[in-house]
């Protein structure tokens, strides 16, 4: 929206500095970080409940890269699908009945994998925390 903006002939230096540090900001820098770039816009939020625990070690992994070069923006990304998870989560364990054998299977399960996600969560916290400063 700033790019339109200034390509439709608005002039303002602040604006044209705030559109280029984003820019740089978005960029990334490197080959890994595309990959985990891509990896936390494109398949993370995407994941269910079967196949999130499969793929805790890539938004580990996604989380890494970005922390390696400084990018506060994928980060934030990331920890948006882990509250979108964990809704969905709670939501799921709400509708099981801990008697049942299979729903009790289920429930281990998602507790298992929220303890996962609680520890990610806080690893992006601190990330962003410190950068912030």
């Amino acid at each position: 929206m700033y790019t339109k903006v200034l390509e439709d002939g608005y002039k303002d230096e602040e604006l044209e500095a705030h559109v280029k540090k984003l820019r740089e900001l978005w960029t990334p820098k490197n080959e890994d970080h595309r990959k985990a770039r891509a990896f936390i816009y494109e398949e993370w939020p995407t994941l269910d409940t079967a196949t999130l625990p499969a793929k805790m070690a890539d938004a580990t992994q996604a989380l890494a890269e970005c922390v390696k070069v400084g990018d506060t923006i994928g980060p934030q990304k990331l920890y948006k699908g882990i509250q979108l998870h964990a809704a969905r989560l709670l939501k799921e364990a709400e509708a099981l009945n801990k008697v049942n054998e299979e729903d009790a299977k289920q429930l281990k399960a998602i507790g298992e994998l929220s303890v996962n996600l609680s520890k990610l969560e806080a690893d992006i916290k601190a990330f962003l925390e410190k950068a912030a400063k």
